[in-house]
Protein backbone atom coordinates (compact mmCIF):
# COMPACT_ATOMS: atom_id res chain seq x y z
CA UNK A 1 0.00 0.00 0.00
CA UNK A 2 0.67 3.61 -0.34
CA UNK A 3 3.79 3.31 -3.09
CA UNK A 4 6.03 6.33 -2.97
CA UNK A 5 8.74 6.54 -5.88
CA UNK A 6 12.34 7.88 -5.43
CA UNK A 7 13.64 10.83 -6.49
CA UNK A 8 16.14 8.83 -8.49
CA UNK A 9 12.67 7.10 -9.99
CA UNK A 10 14.92 3.63 -8.95
CA UNK A 11 13.03 2.53 -5.90
CA UNK A 12 9.39 2.22 -4.58
CA UNK A 13 8.63 2.97 -0.82
CA UNK A 14 5.50 1.45 0.19
CA UNK A 15 3.49 -0.29 3.14
CA UNK A 16 3.64 -4.03 3.80
CA UNK A 17 1.38 -6.23 5.82
CA UNK A 18 3.30 -9.42 7.31
CA UNK A 19 0.11 -10.91 8.26
CA UNK A 20 -3.37 -10.20 6.80
CA UNK A 21 -6.74 -12.34 8.04
CA UNK A 22 -8.19 -14.25 5.09
CA UNK A 23 -11.59 -12.34 5.82
CA UNK A 24 -10.56 -8.87 6.13
CA UNK A 25 -7.50 -6.68 5.46
CA UNK A 26 -8.57 -4.86 8.35
CA UNK A 27 -7.68 -7.49 10.45
CA UNK A 28 -3.88 -7.42 8.61
CA UNK A 29 -1.41 -6.92 11.20
CA UNK A 30 2.70 -6.46 11.38
CA UNK A 31 2.88 -3.74 9.26
CA UNK A 32 6.27 -2.19 8.13
CA UNK A 33 7.68 0.28 4.92
CA UNK A 34 9.71 -1.95 2.24
CA UNK A 35 11.05 -1.14 -0.67
CA UNK A 36 11.50 -2.53 -3.62
CA UNK A 37 13.56 -1.82 -6.89
CA UNK A 38 11.88 -0.48 -9.87
CA UNK A 39 11.32 -3.24 -12.53
CA UNK A 40 12.12 -2.96 -16.34
CA UNK A 41 8.54 -2.49 -18.24
CA UNK A 42 6.56 -5.40 -18.05
CA UNK A 43 8.39 -6.83 -15.40
CA UNK A 44 8.01 -7.70 -12.00
CA UNK A 45 10.48 -6.26 -9.45
CA UNK A 46 13.47 -8.92 -9.07
CA UNK A 47 14.35 -7.10 -5.40
CA UNK A 48 12.49 -6.16 -2.74
CA UNK A 49 13.40 -5.66 1.33
CA UNK A 50 12.16 -4.43 4.21
CA UNK A 51 13.81 -1.22 6.02
CA UNK A 52 12.03 -1.05 9.01
CA UNK A 53 10.12 -3.44 11.69
CA UNK A 54 6.66 -4.72 12.17
CA UNK A 55 4.65 -3.05 13.92
CA UNK A 56 0.81 -2.55 14.11
CA UNK A 57 0.54 0.66 12.22
CA UNK A 58 3.32 1.87 9.48
CA UNK A 59 2.24 3.74 6.77
CA UNK A 60 2.71 6.26 4.25
CA UNK A 61 5.95 6.27 3.26
CA UNK A 62 7.48 9.83 1.44
CA UNK A 63 11.50 10.02 0.36
CA UNK A 64 13.42 13.07 1.48
CA UNK A 65 14.48 15.27 -2.47
CA UNK A 66 17.89 13.74 -1.77
CA UNK A 67 16.51 10.00 -1.47
CA UNK A 68 18.76 9.54 1.77
CA UNK A 69 15.67 9.17 3.93
CA UNK A 70 12.14 7.91 4.05
CA UNK A 71 9.56 9.98 6.22
CA UNK A 72 6.55 7.76 7.58
CA UNK A 73 3.62 7.43 9.80
CA UNK A 74 3.81 4.80 12.40
CA UNK A 75 2.61 3.46 15.94
CA UNK A 76 4.93 4.28 18.76
CA UNK A 77 5.72 -0.06 19.30
CA UNK A 78 8.44 0.70 16.54
CA UNK A 79 10.00 1.76 19.26
CA UNK A 80 9.43 -0.93 21.48
CA UNK A 81 6.90 1.22 23.35
CA UNK A 82 3.65 -0.73 24.24
CA UNK A 83 1.27 1.98 22.79
CA UNK A 84 -0.40 0.92 20.09
CA UNK A 85 -2.98 3.76 19.30
CA UNK A 86 -0.95 7.20 18.96
CA UNK A 87 0.19 8.11 15.52
CA UNK A 88 3.93 9.41 15.12
CA UNK A 89 6.26 10.58 12.63
CA UNK A 90 9.62 8.89 11.88
CA UNK A 91 12.34 8.99 9.43
CA UNK A 92 14.57 5.85 8.53
CA UNK A 93 17.69 6.23 6.49
CA UNK A 94 17.86 4.76 3.34
CA UNK A 95 21.24 3.19 2.45
CA UNK A 96 21.42 0.37 -0.19
CA UNK A 97 25.07 -0.62 0.76
CA UNK A 98 24.27 -3.67 2.91
CA UNK A 99 22.58 -5.02 0.17
CA UNK A 100 25.59 -6.84 -1.25
CA UNK A 101 26.38 -8.07 1.90
CA UNK A 102 24.70 -11.23 3.78
CA UNK A 103 22.00 -10.17 6.11
CA UNK A 104 20.87 -7.82 3.42
CA UNK A 105 19.82 -4.38 4.65
CA UNK A 106 19.83 -3.51 8.59
CA UNK A 107 16.27 -2.68 9.62
CA UNK A 108 15.33 0.95 11.40
CA UNK A 109 18.94 2.32 10.24
CA UNK A 110 18.70 6.05 11.75
CA UNK A 111 15.38 5.54 12.83
CA UNK A 112 14.16 9.49 14.21
CA UNK A 113 11.24 10.51 15.76
CA UNK A 114 10.05 13.63 14.49
CA UNK A 115 6.80 14.11 16.52
CA UNK A 116 5.45 13.82 20.08
CA UNK A 117 2.28 14.12 20.37
CA UNK A 118 0.34 13.20 23.18
CA UNK A 119 -3.63 13.90 23.93
CA UNK A 120 -5.06 16.24 25.96
CA UNK A 121 -4.85 15.49 30.22
CA UNK A 122 -7.59 13.41 30.73
CA UNK A 123 -8.81 12.78 27.50
CA UNK A 124 -9.10 9.22 26.12
CA UNK A 125 -8.63 10.22 22.37
CA UNK A 126 -5.88 8.95 20.50
CA UNK A 127 -3.88 11.61 18.04
CA UNK A 128 -2.79 11.00 14.67
CA UNK A 129 -0.32 12.39 12.17
CA UNK A 130 -0.26 10.91 9.01
CA UNK A 131 0.22 11.23 4.98
CA UNK A 132 3.67 13.05 5.65
CA UNK A 133 5.54 14.69 2.64
CA UNK A 134 8.88 16.41 2.07
CA UNK A 135 9.32 20.07 1.34
CA UNK A 136 11.17 20.79 -2.31
CA UNK A 137 13.98 21.62 -0.24
CA UNK A 138 13.68 18.88 2.15
CA UNK A 139 14.07 21.48 5.02
CA UNK A 140 10.29 20.86 5.93
CA UNK A 141 7.65 18.15 5.88
CA UNK A 142 3.73 19.04 6.19
CA UNK A 143 1.55 16.24 7.40
CA UNK A 144 -2.01 15.90 7.96
CA UNK A 145 -3.22 15.09 11.80
CA UNK A 146 -5.99 15.71 14.20
CA UNK A 147 -3.97 16.94 16.90
CA UNK A 148 -5.90 19.92 16.96
CA UNK A 149 -8.76 18.27 17.82
CA UNK A 150 -8.18 14.66 18.67
CA UNK A 151 -11.52 13.06 17.64
CA UNK A 152 -12.56 9.40 17.86
CA UNK A 153 -13.73 9.64 13.77
CA UNK A 154 -11.32 11.28 11.11
CA UNK A 155 -13.03 14.19 10.66
CA UNK A 156 -11.17 17.30 12.16
CA UNK A 157 -7.76 16.80 10.23
CA UNK A 158 -5.63 19.93 9.10
CA UNK A 159 -2.21 20.51 7.60
CA UNK A 160 0.41 20.80 9.83
CA UNK A 161 4.46 21.86 9.20
CA UNK A 162 7.47 20.83 11.11
CA UNK A 163 11.41 21.13 10.67
CA UNK A 164 12.57 17.91 9.11
CA UNK A 165 14.77 16.88 11.91
CA UNK A 166 11.86 17.65 14.10
CA UNK A 167 13.89 20.13 15.97
CA UNK A 168 10.72 22.54 16.54
CA UNK A 169 7.23 21.74 17.96
CA UNK A 170 5.05 21.38 14.49
CA UNK A 171 2.58 24.78 13.44
CA UNK A 172 -0.54 24.85 11.61
CA UNK A 173 -0.44 25.45 8.41
CA UNK A 174 -3.83 24.96 6.75
CA UNK A 175 -6.79 25.19 9.38
CA UNK A 176 -10.29 24.70 8.22
CA UNK A 177 -13.06 23.47 10.37
CA UNK A 178 -13.82 21.08 8.24
CA UNK A 179 -11.63 17.93 6.90
CA UNK A 180 -8.26 18.68 5.70
CA UNK A 181 -6.03 15.57 4.33
CA UNK A 182 -4.18 13.95 1.29
CA UNK A 183 -1.40 17.35 1.17
CA UNK A 184 1.98 17.17 -0.78
CA UNK A 185 4.23 19.85 -2.31
CA UNK A 186 3.55 20.49 -5.75
CA UNK A 187 7.26 21.57 -6.75
CA UNK A 188 6.15 24.39 -9.02
CA UNK A 189 7.07 27.17 -6.10
CA UNK A 190 8.79 26.44 -3.11
CA UNK A 191 5.69 26.85 -0.90
CA UNK A 192 2.90 25.66 -3.15
CA UNK A 193 0.69 23.04 -1.88
CA UNK A 194 -2.22 20.75 -3.16
CA UNK A 195 -4.23 18.89 -0.48
CA UNK A 196 -7.93 18.20 -0.37
CA UNK A 197 -10.51 19.54 1.99
CA UNK A 198 -14.29 18.81 3.09
CA UNK A 199 -14.66 23.00 3.46
CA UNK A 200 -17.21 23.66 0.60
CA UNK A 201 -17.47 26.00 -1.71
CA UNK A 202 -15.33 28.88 -1.57
CA UNK A 203 -17.09 32.21 -1.86
CA UNK A 204 -15.80 33.05 -4.61
CA UNK A 205 -16.93 29.71 -6.20
CA UNK A 206 -20.40 30.47 -5.28
CA UNK A 207 -20.49 33.63 -6.57
CA UNK A 208 -19.28 32.68 -9.88
CA UNK A 209 -21.99 29.34 -9.83
CA UNK A 210 -24.67 31.88 -8.38
CA UNK A 211 -24.01 34.71 -11.59
CA UNK A 212 -23.99 30.90 -14.33
CA UNK A 213 -27.24 30.21 -12.48
CA UNK A 214 -28.99 33.61 -12.88
CA UNK A 215 -28.10 34.15 -16.68
CA UNK A 216 -29.40 30.56 -17.06
CA UNK A 217 -33.04 31.13 -15.69
CA UNK A 218 -32.71 34.69 -16.98
CA UNK A 219 -32.04 32.54 -21.12
CA UNK A 220 -34.98 30.06 -20.41
CA UNK A 221 -37.01 32.09 -18.58
CA UNK A 222 -37.60 35.61 -20.71
CA UNK A 223 -41.18 36.64 -18.90
CA UNK A 224 -39.15 36.28 -15.69
CA UNK A 225 -38.82 39.38 -13.91
CA UNK A 226 -34.94 40.18 -12.17
CA UNK A 227 -36.74 39.33 -8.71
CA UNK A 228 -37.89 36.10 -10.00
CA UNK A 229 -34.84 35.27 -11.38
CA UNK A 230 -32.41 36.21 -8.33
CA UNK A 231 -34.16 34.18 -5.98
CA UNK A 232 -34.09 31.24 -8.24
CA UNK A 233 -30.49 31.41 -8.12
CA UNK A 234 -30.58 32.50 -4.66
CA UNK A 235 -32.26 28.93 -4.45
CA UNK A 236 -29.57 27.12 -6.18
CA UNK A 237 -27.03 28.68 -3.97
CA UNK A 238 -28.76 27.76 -0.61
CA UNK A 239 -28.32 24.40 -2.27
CA UNK A 240 -24.56 24.36 -2.55
CA UNK A 241 -23.84 25.81 0.79
CA UNK A 242 -24.94 22.59 2.47
CA UNK A 243 -21.99 20.80 1.07
CA UNK A 244 -19.54 22.04 3.70
CA UNK A 245 -18.42 18.78 4.73
CA UNK A 246 -20.39 16.90 2.42
CA UNK A 247 -18.11 16.79 -0.47
CA UNK A 248 -14.13 17.70 -0.94
CA UNK A 249 -12.16 19.54 -3.72
CA UNK A 250 -9.09 19.53 -4.37
CA UNK A 251 -7.03 23.01 -3.45
CA UNK A 252 -3.87 24.38 -4.40
CA UNK A 253 -2.19 26.58 -1.49
CA UNK A 254 0.55 28.69 -0.76
CA UNK A 255 2.01 29.81 2.25
CA UNK A 256 3.64 32.90 0.31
Amino acid sequence: MSPSVSPNGRWIAFSRYGHTDADSLHQATDQAIWVCAVPESGQLSQLAFPVTSEVSICDSPSWSPDGSKIVFSATLDIQNSNDFTTRELFTVDFDTTGLAAEGGVVLDRGLTRLTTSPPPSGSNFIVRNMEPSYSPDGGSIIFVSDRRVPTITLNERNIWRIPADGSLEPRLLFFTRSDDQGAFYTGRTPDEILLTSGVGFPTEMLDALWSAAYDSIAAANPEFTAIQVEALADQQREQLEFFEGVMTHIYLFSNW
